[in-house]
């Protein structure tokens, strides 16, 4: 069976909307979910 190459062409992705004006709540007003099970890397 001959190589053929399918690599698919390149996609055009559109351009990411502007962010407008977020800001963050303050952090008193954030959720957390604890650690229970620490990294022990």
């Amino acid at each position: 069976m001959p190589y053929e190459d399918m690599t698919p062409p390149p996609i055009k992705m559109p351009k990411h909307p502007k962010q407008g004006s977020y800001k963050r709540p303050p952090l008193d007003e954030q959720f957390f979910v604890p650690n229970n099970y620490p990294y022990k890397g």
